[in-house]
């Protein structure tokens, strides 16, 4: 299996920026687009979708009938999502708190934690998956507070706090890519964890390719 596949940003989703140092970086979003592609995910959320860089994964991956179904919420989407998602009827925005939508949202396959770095938002948010039985997770900004800018700002420890929480436990299995790179916001943090081995052994591979990759070449080549 393939895991280095890419699509163009400024070709399908010129309207869409990660520049105001906020939205998650490209490398990590060719992460997240491949464990989608390659792991049959059916039912996905994504929590905070802040300008929707990251939402551009679930998209294409929908697109190429990787997964059936997109849930996306947050307490306020950008109109640039609102329009993108639009046109996809396979797509639904819920434009809430998460813990009032989780409430009675149905089972997930994979969830992306994003939205509220407030560490009891982070954990309600997973206590209600939990009691739903979702077995897969990528969390963003899980080293921001340890970052000189934030460190020590209570609210962005919630992140922190989950992944700690699922490394404790032998339930899990997880990987993390934090590495300061130049040019890149990556030492914020992504952290993957899930229960089937399976889908583990896929990641894996995602986070091995892509943690290595020369991000310059491959932008450069796509151009």
């Amino acid at each position: 299996m393939i895991y280095s596949e890419i699509y163009s940003f400024e070709d399908l989703y010129p309207q869409i920026s990660n520049d105001d140092g906020w939205g998650i970086d490209i490398r990590h979003v060719y992460i997240l687009y491949n464990i989608l592609l390659s792991c049959s995910f059916k039912r996905v959320l994504e929590i905070g979708t802040h300008n929707g860089f990251s939402t551009t994964a679930f998209i294409e991956a929908v697109k190429r009938n990787a997964i059936d179904e997109i849930h996306l919420c947050d307490i306020r989407f950008s109109e640039q999502i609102k329009n993108i998602c639009s046109i996809y009827s396979n797509i639904e925005l819920h434009e809430m708190k998460s813990v009032e939508y989780l409430k009675d949202a149905p089972q997930f396959d994979f969830a992306l934690l994003d939205g509220s770095h407030i560490s009891e938002d982070v954990q309600d948010e997973f206590e209600y998956l939990s009691m739903n039985k979702t077995p897969t997770y990528l969390l963003h900004d899980v080293n921001t507070q340890l970052l000189s800018e934030s460190k020590n700002t209570p609210w962005y420890d919630g992140p922190m706090l989950l992944k700690n929480r699922l490394l404790s436990s032998n339930n899990w299995f997880c990987l993390e890519d934090s590495l300061f790179r130049n040019h890149e916001k990556t030492e914020r943090g992504l952290f993957f964890a899930t229960k089937d081995r399976q889908i583990y052994l896929h990641a894996l591979s995602c986070f091995n390719y892509w943690s290595k990759a020369d991000m310059g070449i491959i932008l450069k080549d796509k151009e």
